[in-house]
């Protein structure tokens, strides 16, 4: 081979990686029966800094008289309240990528925090 060759440099054993294809295929073999048995739960993962968004708004939430709940209109089946409203304007303080994506996806959010 010259100067300028594709191949692989020789490893520390002194072989090149194209003369071992049956340890890589075996090695790729075992990686594959590993990796298979991990299991990983079910769902998106939870939004770990929610519940401390949601510990600072009940401190201005206690500092301003707002109970900390969440109420469903009868009527229109949205949910609503004061605490809802209060974290709806604080996210906007957030950066897009930790502000809720809808209206319900924040009242579901702030439900499982509370």
């Amino acid at each position: 081979m010259g100067v300028g060759s594709t191949l692989p440099r020789p490893t520390r054993s002194g072989r090149r990686g194209t003369e071992h294809p049956r340890e890589i295929a075996k090695a790729c073999r075992s990686a594959d029966k590993r990796l298979k048995r991990i299991v990983g739960k079910r769902g998106r993962p939870a939004i770990d800094r929610y519940p401390e968004f949601v510990g600072v708004l009940k401190f201005i939430a206690e500092k301003n008289d707002i109970e900390a709940t969440i109420s469903t209109d009868p009527v229109t089946n949205k949910r609503q309240g004061r605490f809802l409203a209060l974290a709806t304007a604080c996210e906007q303080l957030l950066p897009l990528d930790m502000r809720s994506p809808t209206d319900e996806a924040r009242a579901q959010r702030l439900k499982r925090a509370l």
